[in-house]
């Protein structure tokens, strides 16, 4: 599995349209296996959906974020894990030992701002 978190300076980076690195992590059966951090080069929110899905991530975990971004990582199959902080090796271990909480797509406010989806 091909995780993507908002990375700066070693941390989940908070305001995903806003993002100028991604860390990449593979994790495979409870274990993360790699690390990479790729250079987003300033593009838009809308283009960061194509940027994950051109480096293979099957999830997002992030800080906040919109309802169009989250929408739009639905239509791409982007699972999404919103509302963390810290640092994301720390994060990136809690996803694999399963103890980290999938946004419920089912109840979010398509109208609402980036500090809504915590």
């Amino acid at each position: 599995m091909k995780v993507a978190i908002n990375y700066e300076d070693g941390m989940v980076f908070q305001h995903f349209g806003e993002t100028r690195n991604f860390a990449f992590y593979v994790v495979e059966n409870g274990k993360v296996l790699s690390e990479e951090i790729k250079n987003t080069n300033g593009l838009s929110h809308t283009d960061l959906i194509g940027f994950l899905k051109d480096n293979g991530a099957q999830v997002l975990i992030c800080g906040n974020l919109g309802g169009h971004a989250i929408e739009l990582l639905e239509e791409n199959n982007i699972e999404i894990f919103a509302g963390n902080e810290g640092k994301t090796s720390s994060i990136v271990e809690l996803y694999a030992e399963g103890k980290l909480k999938k946004l419920d797509l089912s109840t979010y406010d398509h109208n609402c701002g980036c500090n809504c989806h915590k």
